[in-house]
């Protein structure tokens, strides 16, 4: 299931190849986005989505012979990746209390810092990776960004776009 608060991510993974491995159903979105804001992920905008989106992770776990737990990559720079699945965490934690969830979590780098409230969303966030997530595995952004730069050597047109970070991740999540 893939999960966002704005539409823009969503139907860039839905168009390129990954799309056509998951079914259209489990591509779940709402206008507004969370305004790089944890809190907005989680309360006011993750609120308005979070029932859609455990109901496809409950329809995705029917269909399962014998499910061992939940995979959840994610950043915890925005207020979507923070907030909103700090959410998702929770309620992972409350519907599959004995089935392990791990973390692929990009922290923030004061480096490769698009906006300033990132520390602060990731704060927010660890509190409920700590209560939630059975393992995490943490990935700095600038160690990301600087694979593309050096090993890539992707600098056009924008020195890294999103893709571009999300690479070498999902080969580690593979």
């Amino acid at each position: 299931t893939w999960a966002d608060l704005e539409p823009g991510c969503i139907e860039s993974i839905r168009a390129g190849p990954m799309g056509k491995m998951f079914s259209p159903e489990n591509f779940l979105f709402r206008q507004g986005g969370a305004g790089h804001n944890w809190s907005r992920g989680y309360y006011t905008s993750g609120e308005g989505v979070i029932d859609n989106v455990i109901e496809a992770i409950r329809k995705e776990t029917e269909n399962t012979d014998s499910l061992a737990g939940f995979q959840v990559p994610h950043s915890i720079n925005g207020g979507t990746g923070s907030g909103l699945v700090s959410l998702i965490l929770d309620k992972l934690r409350d519907y599959y209390k004995h089935k392990i969830v791990q973390t692929y979590t990009v922290v923030p780098s004061p480096n490769v810092c698009e906006i300033a409230v990132e520390p602060y969303n990731a704060i927010f966030s660890f509190h409920h990776l700590v209560e939630n997530a059975d393992m995490v595995n943490v990935l700095d952004n600038e160690s990301l960004y600087n694979i593309c730069l050096r090993t890539k050597h992707i600098t056009s047109p924008r020195p890294v776009s999103y893709t571009h970070l999300t690479l070498p991740t999902s080969h580690l999540v593979q």
